[in-house]
């Protein structure tokens, strides 16, 4: 059963729907995307997402709101 924490996505045809980069990096063909790029694309997506709590800020929203979030940009993987 899936947590209410967990997200699910079908980028591959294979069994693995977590959202990781693991799963990310194994269909980058199927995109046409070189591993150069798909790192750079991994640091970019990083850096602007580290910082998500400033920006919630920035637009007003409360800590708890701000807290019910965070579980949702939490890293897993690198």
């Amino acid at each position: 059963m899936m947590s209410s924490k967990e997200i699910i996505v079908y980028i591959s045809l294979g069994g693995d729907t977590s959202a990781s980069l693991k799963t990310a990096l194994s269909v980058i063909t199927d995109f046409r995307i070189s591993k150069i790029k798909a790192n750079e694309i991994i640091k970019d997506v990083t850096v602007a997402v580290a910082q998500w709590k400033n920006v919630a800020q920035k637009f007003g929203l409360t800590k708890l709101e701000i807290d019910r979030m965070s579980s949702g940009f939490l890293q897993r993987d690198k």
